[in-house]
């Protein structure tokens, strides 16, 4: 008879805790599941409040313990979050919150610091990989990322009062970006995926990859377009036209006849063929596989879809010409405003005397759509405002907008849509449905 398999049965819902907060979390889940009560969630605060009091003697070089209390709050957070960490690194989460009744919260505190310095240690082994790497390109957000951005990174990070914030704010747009990372963790997931992205761009001809990023526009200096997804785009239309991503570059000509027969292929044949053409390793678990596979379907979906119209089809190829979308505007970079000039073009929009002023002003002073999500939420807008706004943007723009479920104006503006000529609406939608995320 054969032997069953015996599983533990966890007490905590592991699915209901937050890596990001991970000690918060823990801890009303704990106390859920009978596993921690009031005492024990008294004793964590109080424990958090010596290892504070221990950092400011420290910050202070023993001179006070009184601090203003916006850095106290900083060194809380930071207390807070190495704790998770440390907490993180148990079996799994029963353990963990038995180990907060067990174990001094300090042990917590020193094994969430060890693994926030990890973190560093590998951040900037990966950004030395991505370095070596780097695809040759004038596109100076990219290379600002590289140069700048990931090393700044290391100068800014303190472990020791401010290891939740991670200092580091990127300059170039992933092709998946990085979600629920904080602390060192983020900048490390970041500049994974950018070496997994160089590498991926290097299995074709640079003289291939340059003269496609010129033709998109990726190659601009002033730009700051994913350089990978303008390659994969054109992998994949070569794959599909010619069974081979050699050569990369697509005319014309053959962006026309690509989107006669695009609607008509499978896109998970279409991605793993050109998977399997670029010769990525053959382990169904390896990271760098794995991250090619996903950004390979999310074109091939898009390029399948048969939601395009030709000229925005076009425009995954081209840089307009003036055959583009004529609906509106289009964000072209991810570098975000400077908080001064966000913050002025804020108080701009509340002078604006009507919808269409406000809209304009947004129209001629963002460039990102970052800045523009940011705004939506930032800034108090009427429906008839918003609706203004809506109407001065193009497809791809409302599409990447939609696409975020969550975001606070997404239920006016699927309002605003639905208002919308039927080619239009559905057009918008199509193009939403092959996000995997949102691209800001």
């Amino acid at each position: 008879m054969p032997e069953k398999e015996i599983r533990k049965h966890l007490r905590i819902d592991e699915g209901r805790l937050r890596r990001e907060d991970y000690l918060q979390t823990l801890l009303a889940e704990g106390v859920s599941a009978g596993l921690l009560d009031g005492a024990d969630a008294e004793a964590v605060q109080v424990g958090c409040l010596e290892q504070v009091a221990s950092l400011i003697q420290r910050k202070t070089d023993g001179e006070t313990c009184a601090v203003p209390e916006e850095d106290a709050q900083e060194i809380l957070r930071s207390v807070v979050y190495l704790v998770g960490l440390g907490l993180q690194t148990c079996p799994d989460a029963d353990e963990a919150a038995l180990a907060l009744r067990r174990l001094p919260l300090r042990e917590q505190y020193r094994k969430g610091r060890a693994e926030a310095a990890r973190a560093v240690r590998e951040t900037r082994e990966l950004v030395r990989l991505a370095q070596e790497t780097q695809v040759e390109t004038d596109c100076i957000a990219y290379r600002q990322v590289l140069e700048r951005d990931l090393p700044a990174f290391f100068h800014a990070y303190d472990l020791e009062f401010a290891a939740d914030d991670g200092k580091f704010l990127p300059s170039y747009p992933l092709f998946a970006p990085v979600r629920s990372e904080i602390g060192p963790f983020y900048p490390r997931a970041y500049a994974e995926k950018l070496w997994f992205e160089n590498r991926l761009c290097a299995l074709f001809p640079p003289s291939d990859v340059r003269e496609v990023l010129f033709r998109c526009g990726a190659d601009g200096q002033d730009t700051a377009v994913n350089l990978l997804y303008c390659v994969l785009t054109a992998a994949c239309g070569a794959w599909m036209l010619r069974g081979s991503a050699d050569p990369l570059v697509l005319s014309d000509a053959d962006v026309h006849a690509l989107f006669a027969i695009a609607p008509g292929r499978s896109p998970d044949e279409v991605c793993e063929g050109l998977i399997a053409s670029l010769g990525l390793p053959d382990d169904p678990n390896d990271p760098f596989r794995q991250y090619g596979l996903s950004c390979a379907r999310t074109v091939a979906r898009t390029l399948c879809g048969g939601t395009l119209p030709e000229p925005v089809f076009r425009s995954l190829f081209f840089a307009s010409d003036g055959t583009g979308d004529a609906h509106g505007a289009r964000f072209h970079t991810a570098a975000r405003m400077a908080d001064a000039d966000y913050r002025e073009l804020l108080g701009s929009l509340e002078l604006a005397r009507n919808p269409a002023e406000r809209a304009e002003t947004v129209r001629k002073s963002v460039r990102s759509l970052g800045d523009l999500a940011d705004l939506l939420v930032d800034a108090f807008w009427t429906t008839q405002e918003l609706h203004a706004l809506f109407a001065t943007l193009d497809d791809l723009s409302l599409a990447a907008l939609l696409a975020d479920a969550e975001a606070p104006y997404h239920a006016r503006l699927a309002d605003w849509l639905s208002a919308q000529p039927d080619e239009r609406r559905n057009r918008v939608n199509g193009i939403a449905e092959t996000l995997d995320a949102t691209p800001f």
